[in-house]
């Protein structure tokens, strides 16, 4: 049995027959709950966990504004990237995207710290750096 097509070229395949789905006029996330396929904050999360980067809500945490400072408000904004601790030389980094390594390697080498990098969303990040960099007044 198959089912055809793909969606936004992409091919899907049905759970229930093996068989390629054809969908039409459907969002991704009303095909995604049809098929029973994860989101994307399951399938981050899955990813996260099995590349062993925790994850951290930082809603939740109080930003440590000496680990904040050791850069700059434009620096965490254009990497929406923000220093969350500093236990001695190690800095927790706090990351939307922990694979970019240009970031990693751009607060490493500005800090002089060694760098453990943690996940939070790109919206967490945005507000953390809006409480631990005040606007200049």
């Amino acid at each position: 049995m198959v089912c055809e097509a793909t969606f936004d070229d992409v091919p899907l395949t049905c759970s229930a027959c093996g068989g390629r789905v054809r969908v039409q006029g459907a969002s991704e996330a009303a095909v995604r709950s049809e098929l029973d396929l994860p989101d994307e904050a399951r399938l981050t999360r899955a990813l996260l966990q099995e590349l062993g980067v925790p994850v951290m809500r930082l809603d939740e945490f109080e930003i440590d504004p000496e680990a904040a400072a050791t850069i700059s408000r434009d620096m965490a904004e254009s990497f929406n990237v923000i220093p969350v601790h500093r236990m001695g030389r190690t800095l927790i980094l706090a990351m939307s995207d922990p694979s970019n390594l240009i970031a990693y390697e751009a607060v490493r080498t500005l800090t002089g710290h060694e760098v453990d990098v943690v996940y939070a969303t790109g919206e967490d990040i945005r507000a953390a750096i809006a409480r631990a960099y005040p606007p200049d007044t």
